[in-house]
C-alpha cells in the first residue's frame, strides 16, 4: 500500500472515530488534542488490524504521531 492510500485510510478512520471531517495531512493531532493516550491505543489497534503492522516501542515517538502524514510514513516503513 502506498503512503497516499494509507493517508486516505487514516483520514477516513479519524473522520469516523473522532468526527474530524476537515483534517488535513499536516494538521497536528497532538496539539489539537485529537490524539490523547486512549486515542493512541485505539489507533495502534487499528493500524495493526488494517495494515497488518506492529508498531515497536522504538517507533513510539511523538513525531511519528504528530499528523496523518507522519503516521502514514510510519506504516509504510513497517514490514508487512
Amino acid at each position: 500500500m502506498t503512503e497516499v492510500q494509507i493517508l486516505a485510510t487514516l483520514t477516513e478512520y479519524f473522520a469516523k472515530e473522532q468526527g474530524t471531517k476537515a483534517l488535513g495531512p499536516d494538521d497536528s493531532l497532538l496539539q489539537s488534542g485529537i490524539l490523547d493516550s486512549l486515542a493512541i491505543v485505539k489507533l495502534l489497534s487499528f493500524l495493526e488490524d488494517e495494515f497488518d503492522v506492529e508498531v515497536d516501542d522504538a517507533d513510539f515517538d511523538p513525531e511519528n504521531f504528530e499528523n496523518l502524514r507522519s503516521i502514514a510514513k510510519l506504516v509504510a516503513a513497517e514490514p508487512q
